[in-house]
């Protein structure tokens, strides 16, 4: 039996409704991985099924047990939204740096209430705590997460001068 899925990458504007993709929904097999929902889409824009997009791929593509996400690529033919030139758009993960950039998943059901808890716990390459269902969401995001204090001088002289505003 298969589901209905649908897609989303925010930052990227892949499936969002003021981009050229609108949603992108995939047909996948019950119980499936994020990993696996990502492959069908990648299938579903190299075969045109996504209008405006010429590729959407992601790192790894053949994901190993417990391996997760490291890059999204969206190569847009028309511009993904207003006032953004068509062309390569791409977001990778940063864990050398502070903050440390990663990507963490979400998945909503058909009432748009988010239904995993485990954002970047559970890996893309393994099923998720609650199985995805018809008519569900996915949607990643790349986030920032700080490993330690911040050492840059402007980032110091910043937080000063506003706490002194704040106190003033």
């Amino acid at each position: 039996m298969s589901i209905n899925v649908n897609f989303r990458v925010v930052g990227m504007y892949f499936g969002s409704a003021n981009s050229v993709t609108e949603t992108v929904t995939v047909e996948v097999d019950d119980n499936p991985t994020v990993a696996q929902i990502m492959t069908e889409v990648a299938r579903k824009t190299a075969t045109g099924g996504v209008p405006g997009v010429s590729q959407f791929s992601f790192s790894p593509l053949t994901p190993a047990p417990g391996e997760d996400l490291n890059s999204i690529t969206v190569n847009y033919t028309d511009p993904p939204k207003r006032g953004l030139p068509p062309g390569n758009y791409f977001l990778g993960t940063d864990l050398a740096g502070n903050p440390q950039e990663i990507w963490q998943y979400y998945i909503f059901n058909k009432g748009f209430e988010q239904v995993n808890r485990n954002n970047n716990f559970i890996p893309f390459s393994d099923p998720p705590e609650q199985p995805i269902e018809d008519g569900y969401t996915v949607i990643w995001r790349r986030v920032s997460i700080l490993t330690g204090p911040s050492q840059s001088r402007f980032v110091d002289s910043r937080s000063k001068k506003a706490a002194a505003h704040f106190q003033g």
